[in-house]
């Protein structure tokens, strides 16, 4: 598998700007994000950024002046963790990834077959691992087919992505991130217009149970 490469200053400026519209701070993003994001950081140095550190966009290790790292003081703060920061154990591009590359980067799942599967003789697990849809649910990817039709679906839309595994994850749907901008900002957008919807009908007194 080819290196993958660092994130450009592009695509850290774009995942900048979607944190704040995310947190609400700004509406849109802007035209040219990376213009913006030099422009910014230009004219307000030091308060921006310590709002990328705190988004996770920016790491800034500290030392006590003791030489180790860890810092004996500073240590657990520098290994703070955020959403673009988690500790992942293993990343693939979509093409690459198979459903044993799945089962192997999981081994305390893929364990109880649930049924075979008739069309193709597979077994179908039910301690499964579930991967990010964009309209805010999540898919079991319990054999091979179903790993497929959702690959297939994420590369009509974005072509070959980054996804990254976290088997250390508490939470279960912790466990998947798909690393590419375009993706998440799509699922942000129907995220705050999911809630947009429910506000209006809240404010006309309407039910959405």
């Amino acid at each position: 598998m080819d290196r993958i490469k660092e994130l450009s200053l592009d695509q850290k400026a774009k995942l900048y700007y979607m944190g704040l519209v995310k947190k609400g701070e700004i509406d849109t993003l802007p035209e040219d994000p990376k213009a913006a994001f030099i422009k910014d950081m230009m004219g307000r140095k030091d308060e921006l950024k310590e709002k990328a550190t705190e988004l996770g966009y920016l790491q800034e290790e500290k030392n006590c002046g003791c030489g180790k790292n860890p810092c004996e003081t500073y240590g657990n703060i520098n290994e703070k963790k955020s959403y673009q920061n988690l500790p992942y154990t293993y990343e693939v591009l979509l093409d690459d990834l198979d459903f044993e590359t799945l089962k192997s980067s999981f081994p305390e799942y893929y364990q109880n077959e649930k049924f075979i599967r008739p069309q193709t003789g597979e077994p179908y697990y039910s301690d499964n691992i579930s991967f990010p849809n964009l309209d805010d649910s999540m898919s079991q990817i319990g054999d091979p087919e179903s790993l497929e039709d959702w690959k297939d679906k994420v590369r009509r839309r974005f072509g070959d992505v980054i996804i990254k595994f976290n088997n250390k994850a508490k939470n279960w749907f912790d466990k998947v991130f798909v690393d590419d901008f375009e993706f998440n900002y799509a699922k942000e957008k129907f995220i705050r217009g999911k809630q947009d919807f429910i506000d209006k009908e809240r404010k006309l007194g309407r039910s959405i149970d």
